[in-house]
């Protein structure tokens, strides 16, 4: 991914990078996306393909998705798509198949665990963890 760089681990503590994987279903679960090159392998594990793109939905917040959601027949997410529906320029988005939240990128391009806050708002979503 061009200009993000997983984050590298540093001493003897590897770095993870927590984020929250979201289905189509609703199902909202935590991830470590681990460090280093891994990361990335992570992300596809999580969405489920190789086809990755990164929206920025926040300066804070970014959501990784299925590149070929619509391609290949990906269902809506319904938690993705109410969430970018509050916010003004992403509103006419419909997110399809598993998504992944991460924190932004530091000054490096390495991305970033994604914020308490954010993961909270995730799992209390309305449509999070009900059946559609």
């Amino acid at each position: 991914m061009p200009g993000i760089r997983p984050r590298a681990g540093t001493g003897d503590a590897a770095v993870t990078t927590r984020a929250v994987a979201v289905t189509t279903a609703g199902d909202v679960r935590e991830l470590d996306l681990g460090s280093g090159g891994g990361q990335i392998d992570a992300l596809y594990r999580a969405i489920g393909s190789r086809d990755l793109d990164m929206l920025t939905v926040t300066p804070q917040l970014l959501m990784w998705v299925d590149d070929q959601g619509l391609v290949n027949g990906s269902a809506v997410n319904p938690v993705a798509t109410a969430l970018l529906s509050q916010m003004p320029r992403l509103r006419s988005q419909r997110i399809r198949g598993t998504v992944v939240f991460t924190g932004a990128t530091d000054p490096d391009g390495d991305v970033t665990s994604l914020a308490p806050e954010w993961a909270r708002v995730l799992h209390t979503h309305p449509r999070a963890n009900e059946s559609t």
